[in-house]
């Protein structure tokens, strides 16, 4: 944990994967190797405490928003790092720009400037233009991903206002029980692509927007189960 109270939360074994929690939701902080941080589905609000967290690490240089749908905490980001490129997918940049009045740059560009260790994911047959992030440590692979999958909710913290409780894992993954209804276009093409990058790269902690990271042996395997028996 990053400061006293600091709501910013170091994923355990990845030296530069962090996590940010608000109600129900997560941001992940990646710090980039050039030291700047990407923000993946900045939340809501931004508040002094994480501000501070954040500052703490690095500074701010991409607002990611990971699909069309999370864009609500793109504004006040954009307000606080004017300077940060925003980043998005090719297929979901025509509705964000609509709904944020923002320009966005291909997550295209992004990716040129990453090393190995860090790969973008661009799902097949998805309406939403959702994007994953893979990092690559000693410890692991970790996947980065929004709406496709999540984990059980964060533990209610025992007085209101208090900063984190700190890093908890779970080792259950689910399926978010909107995204095979708004975010699944094309079915047969996003379970064939799931199943063969599922097949190739396996994934040992997967972060999502929505929930506790999760991590377990076997994880590429119970990620495969859900897209399998619920698509």
């Amino acid at each position: 944990m990053t400061g006293p109270e600091a709501l910013v939360d170091r994923i355990e074994g990845f030296a530069d994967v962090f996590t940010v929690r608000q109600d129900k939701l997560s941001c992940t902080v990646l710090r980039l190797p050039d030291g700047g941080l990407c923000l993946y589905s900045p939340l809501p609000k931004l508040t002094d405490t994480v501000e501070v967290g954040l500052r703490e690490l690095g500074e701010v240089t991409v607002l990611l928003a990971p699909n069309h749908y999370h864009n609500r905490g793109l504004a006040v980001h954009a307000e606080a790092y004017p300077k940060a490129r925003l980043i998005c997918s090719r297929h979901a940049a025509p509705r964000l720009t609509n709904q944020t009045g923002f320009d966005f740059e291909a997550v295209d560009q992004l990716a040129i400037d990453l090393p190995e260790s860090i790969r973008v994911l661009e799902p097949e047959g998805l309406k939403t233009g959702e994007i994953w992030i893979e990092v690559e440590a000693g410890a692991g692979l970790a996947w980065i991903v929004c709406d496709a999958f999540n984990g059980p909710p964060f533990p209610r913290r025992s007085t209101p206002g208090q900063g984190s409780v700190g890093q908890i894992y779970a080792d259950t993954p689910s399926l978010l029980g909107t995204f095979p209804k708004f975010g699944v276009g094309d079915r047969d093409a996003y379970k064939a692509w799931a199943i063969e990058v599922l097949s190739n790269r396996k994934p040992t902690i997967m972060i999502p927007c929505h929930g506790l990271p999760v991590t377990r042996p076997g994880l590429d395997q119970a990620l495969r189960d859900l897209v399998t028996g619920n698509l």
